[in-house]
């Protein structure tokens, strides 16, 4: 389900910014969109959109079920 979201905001940045970079689209989209308590964290989601995608790993969140832990 993250790669789901990850990736499904990565679609939706690229029709709303196609001519920006693909991290500067996720970033600005992020930034933009997504509730106001993870704007602050557009560059971190980033990060965690290439970890899961292309090594299936969470970086350095913590993925969790039912809240933060």
């Amino acid at each position: 389900s993250f790669i789901t979201v990850l990736t499904g905001t990565e679609a939706l940045a690229g029709f709303h910014a196609p001519d920006l970079s693909n991290g500067d689209r996720f970033r600005n989209f992020v930034s933009t969109f997504y509730p106001s308590g993870l704007r602050p964290l557009a560059a971190d989601l980033w990060d965690l959109r290439n970890a899961i995608v292309h090594a299936f790993h969470p970086a350095k969140f913590g993925l969790t079920h039912q809240g933060i832990h």
